[in-house]
């Protein structure tokens, strides 16, 4: 049951216009390109208005008091981000396969990010952890912002090829880059990623079988600010490296209203991660939410070989 600690929660409401208007030109029989532009609007989830607080013990140095403080906080004071979205592509449609490129340009007002803020740093404090003990002017809360303007730009390419009357072989491949208007790379932009997939049908097509290959490459280095621990102390951020998993799955229609899913996840039981995950984990031995050591940063990888079966039924 939640409860309300912080007094915070209140009757919010978030509303804006949005639209979208697009075109195309099919200039050669096979090929055309095409438009789009259009206003978004996102309202804060309720995790980043209200999660709860994670709080931790530290000890004000001249006082000896002891103090709880946040080290990772919501903010119920977030207002809606908007964005003005402009992409171009091209198509290619021949009788067996098939092939598009993207670019794209989101522009966001009021963009809401994961920050890192000094809190009373005229105050020197005192903690002990795992690694020992540690003094520092202030301390650190992490929570969610309104950053201000930011920049979305990327590229996108799919492609698939149908190899007989029962092979499909398809490809897909995303690069996306972003800054704040000061310059500072946005952290929440995921690595390079591409997919290649083989798909195969029989049995008058109820029977249908799919191998997807998915590489996604590291997270640069530079993309990233160095983290700090509560006390504000600089610590190297944990960054995913890349990875390669394989996947197989398939499906039965067994009658017009029954079908069978199988699938085997990460069938080579890769161990990774995806840095939507853990750019919020930050390296340290403190016991405190949001906080794990080189040894513990494993609890937050990605699920092992796993399995999964269902079965659907139509009414």
């Amino acid at each position: 049951t939640f409860e309300d600690e912080t007094g915070t929660v209140r009757d919010l409401s978030f509303a804006a216009p949005s639209w979208q208007a697009g075109a195309s030109w099919s200039f050669l029989p096979r090929q055309s390109l095409w438009l789009q532009v259009g206003r978004g609007f996102r309202a804060p989830t309720t995790g980043e208005l209200y999660a709860p607080t994670s709080t931790a013990i530290i000890t004000e140095t001249a006082t000896g008091a002891e103090i709880e403080v946040p080290t990772i906080a919501a903010n119920p004071d977030l207002d809606a981000e908007r964005s003005l979205n402009l992409e171009l592509g091209y198509r290619w449609q021949g009788e067996r396969a098939r092939f598009g490129v993207s670019v794209f340009r989101d522009r966001y007002d009021d963009f809401i990010d994961t920050v890192t803020e000094i809190q009373n740093p005229d105050v020197q404090y005192d903690s002990c952890g795992f690694g020992g003990c540690s003094t520092s002017w202030g301390y650190t809360t992490t929570t969610t912002a309104n950053v201000g303007e930011a920049t979305v730009e990327g590229v996108e390419a799919e492609g698939q090829w149908r190899l007989g009357s029962a092979w499909l072989l398809r490809a897909a491949y995303s690069h996306n880059e972003g800054e704040q208007e000061d310059g500072t790379p946005l952290e929440s932009i995921n690595p390079d990623r591409a997919v290649v997939g083989l798909s195969w049908q029989g049995l008058d097509d109820r029977l249908r079988l799919t191998g997807n290959l998915t590489h996604a490459w590291a997270k640069d280095r530079d993309d990233v600010e160095i983290g700090t621990d509560i006390f504000g102390q600089e610590v190297e951020p944990f960054l995913s490296d890349s990875y390669t998993v394989f996947d197989l799955f398939g499906s039965y229609q067994a009658s017009e209203r029954l079908r069978f899913n199988a699938g085997v996840y990460n069938l080579f039981d890769e161990e990774y991660y995806q840095w939507a995950r853990i750019r919020n984990i930050t390296r340290g031995d403190f016991y405190l939410y949001g906080y794990a050591t080189d040894d513990g940063i494993g609890r937050f990888s990605e699920p092992g070989r796993n399995y999964r079966v269902t079965v659907s039924v139509d009414f």
